[in-house]
């Protein structure tokens, strides 16, 4: 599936079938080719984390390792869906 986040490159996510976590993330930035591997996941309280990650933009490779997570409060808004432009909709 490609995605395109605000204010940045579209992206296509490519999902494992069998567990439906993100495995892979390809793209273009301008000519630069880029891609991301998702190499292990870890749980932390509960919730599959991706721990390494190879990638590749252009000629440049290197690895990333992450090495703890800290979860802490998300205000509910952030997940409400966006109110369309010229909308009269209440924003609750």
């Amino acid at each position: 599936m490609t995605v395109t986040p605000a204010g940045s490159l579209p992206a296509d996510l490519w999902l494992d079938v069998r567990t439906h976590r993100l495995q892979r993330i390809t793209g273009t930035d301008g000519t630069v080719a880029f891609t991301g591997v998702v190499k292990r996941y870890e749980v932390v309280d509960g919730i599959w984390v991706p721990f390494s990650l190879s990638q590749t933009e252009g000629e440049h490779a290197f690895t990333q390792e992450l090495t703890s997570v800290t979860f802490g409060p998300v205000p509910a808004e952030r997940f409400a869906p966006p109110t369309p432009p010229g909308s009269t909709l209440d924003k609750k």
